[in-house]
């Protein structure tokens, strides 16, 4: 059982650190099960099956597929990114509902040790009032949907039913969120366009945060933020 537990490990491309944090397990016991020294868990199985649909039929006798309703050709596609058609405003605002299907997939980027683990999704910027931070029309703008601990950076949010990529600013005390565009690379320059009062039930109704930019992909190079 032990080496099928290694060879799932394989197949989803994770080192033996990766898998053990996306299970919230330690990494020596992740060692421990691959060297045999230690049995595969029924509740490590129970993470496998419900994180990455493997199979537990397969895991205890090694028959039938590794992954549960899957061909082996689904299951590489798991550490790619999901380009979704929809377009991310460095502009004037585009609509969220217009589109949300996926256009395709970019190559693992995962392979990029501090991208592992984390929900990374990607939109096509559309629009220049970020291009003094570096983002510019046409660019894949790279973000983590599982970000939730906000800090000022740069994220992807909803606001009034458009999605947009602007620079973030929390005041925690006030409990407001301003937005700003990027025009200028002096970022004290930035142009402030709105003030969010989270205690405002409206903008509460009206306001959602998908997650925090990583980088962006630019003239083919990857521009790490």
């Amino acid at each position: 059982m032990f080496s099928r537990f290694s060879m799932v490990r394989e197949k989803l491309g994770f080192s033996q650190k990766d898998l053990a944090d996306s299970l919230g397990i330690q990494k020596s016991v992740v060692s421990e099960i691959e060297s045999g020294k230690r049995e595969l868990s029924k509740n490590v199985m129970i993470s496998l099956m419900n994180k990455f649909n493997v199979s537990t039929d397969w895991l205890l006798t090694g028959e039938g597929e590794m992954f549960r309703g899957e061909t082996k050709e689904v299951s590489q596609t798991y550490a790619k990114i999901p380009l979704l058609r929809q377009r991310v405003s460095c502009g004037p605002g585009k609509n969220w509902e217009e589109s949300d299907a996926v256009e395709t997939y970019i190559e693992p980027l995962c392979l990029i040790p501090s991208f592992r683990n984390k929900n990374i999704y990607a939109f096509r910027a559309e629009g220049l009032s970020m291009v003094g931070a570096g983002i510019h029309d046409g660019d894949i703008v790279l973000f983590d949907a599982g970000s939730n601990a906000p800090e000022d950076d740069i994220y992807v949010f909803a606001w009034e039913g458009n999605v947009f990529c602007k620079l973030l600013k929390f005041n925690e005390f006030e409990h407001i969120v301003n937005v700003y565009s990027v025009h200028s690379k002096e970022i004290d320059k930035a142009e402030l366009l709105k003030k969010l009062d989270m205690d405002n039930p409206e903008v509460i109704d009206n306001f959602r945060l998908f997650g925090r930019v990583l980088g962006w992909i630019h003239e083919n190079r990857l521009v790490r933020h």
